[in-house]
């Protein structure tokens, strides 16, 4: 059982290898969930919920929030690993009520 498993997983990593050495060239089989232009990529919002129609490309504006947003999630995430440090401070008392 256990060389099953290990054959199947060389036999899978030679595949995946030989994939990225024959590129995108024309005439390559490339399944349609590895296209980037695949529509399903297109009709996906950022919050993952699916439109009927292929969205609109985002504005600067729109990115500025995006970028905005991922570092909010990233100081939430430092403070919660070292949520002994900062659970009775006044940091995270301010962040709360901020948002």
């Amino acid at each position: 059982m256990k060389k099953d498993i290990d054959t199947l997983k060389t036999e899978e990593q030679a595949e995946i290898i030989s994939k990225y050495d024959k590129g995108r060239r024309d005439g390559v089989d490339i399944d349609p969930w590895e296209d980037a232009n695949y529509n399903i990529y297109k009709v996906t919002d950022r919050f993952g919920f699916l439109h009927e129609e292929e969205l609109p490309t985002p504005t600067a504006v729109e990115e500025k929030q995006k970028l905005q947003e991922i570092e909010r999630v990233e100081k939430w995430l430092k403070m919660v690993k070292k949520w002994n440090k900062y659970k009775n401070s006044d940091k995270l008392a301010k962040r709360v009520y901020k948002g």
